[in-house]
């Protein structure tokens, strides 16, 4: 089953931009399958969880992107904050979603918050980010383009075929990371931010350790400085129909000149 586009039982109009995107998440969880997210890797990030990590940037942030944005619970908590602590200045976010239903919902609670806040821009791209970004390397990490200050996520999780297309993309490139959807996005992700720009992720607990992500980590920490890794038991709606526990980490990275370290 699939989630309907119908706008019945919306948010109330008056709804906190953090909430409305909360309750959009649980609505398209109740009208959708397990086997259709599944299928897509899809865990919605809970409301308390969001706010952690909207917290553990330094502001302000000026342009965010958030790579799989699902119905936008991590940008509007940056939202949210901004609006307390810079509320003057505007702020542009960039979001990719590829499910069409969820891209419905994100349109929808992104409309919302502008609604809101009306000094924030917005562009919802209904892709694959990491196909997209790999289809346009040249271009989009040319020196003339915009980079980020923030990217925030909480991406797809699911491994990738060695034979796939975005992976042969991403191989004849030299990115790493290539093994599982989350990590390919988080290192084209790092990818386009500024100098001095944070990547906040949440990541499973085998990016700290092991083999499995060995050559992603030290692609990753030659560029980045780990500012931050707190591990912690989240509530996420995913593969159940009811709430699950999974323990994963919250990372941030900063943008720095390139590092040179073993590990």
């Amino acid at each position: 089953m699939m989630a309907k586009r119908s706008e019945d039982h919306l948010p109330h109009p008056k709804t906190g931009v953090l909430e409305y995107a909360a309750q959009l998440a649980e609505r398209y969880i109740g009208s959708s399958s397990v086997d259709h997210r599944k299928a897509r890797g899809q865990y919605f990030t809970c409301l308390l969880v969001a706010r952690f990590m909207a917290s553990l940037y330094r502001a302000p942030v000026r342009r965010v992107l958030d790579a799989g944005a699902g119905t936008g619970i991590l940008t509007c908590a940056v939202i949210e904050r901004h609006m307390k602590e810079t509320a003057d200045q505007g702020l542009h976010i960039d979001c990719y979603e590829p499910d069409e239903c969820v891209a419905d919902l994100l349109d929808l609670c992104l409309n919302h918050a502008r609604h809101l806040f009306p000094l924030l821009s917005f562009t919802v791209r209904r892709a694959d980010f990491a196909l997209s970004a790999l289809t346009s390397r040249d271009s989009l990490f040319g020196e003339s383009l915009d980079r980020y200050d923030l990217a925030i996520g909480n991406p797809p999780y699911f491994k990738l075929p060695a034979a796939s297309e975005v992976v042969q993309m991403a191989t004849s490139q030299g990115i790493s990371g290539t093994t599982n959807i989350y990590s390919l996005i988080m290192n084209l992700a790092a990818g386009l931010l500024k100098l001095h720009g944070e990547l906040i992720y949440i990541v499973p607990r085998s990016f700290c350790s092991g083999l499995y992500f060995k050559s992603f980590r030290r692609q990753m920490l030659a560029e980045l400085l780990l500012s931050r890794c707190t591990s912690s038991k989240v509530a996420t709606a995913c593969f159940e129909t009811k709430r699950s526990c999974r323990r994963t980490s919250s990372c941030g990275f900063k943008k720095a000149e390139r590092l040179e370290r073993s590990f």
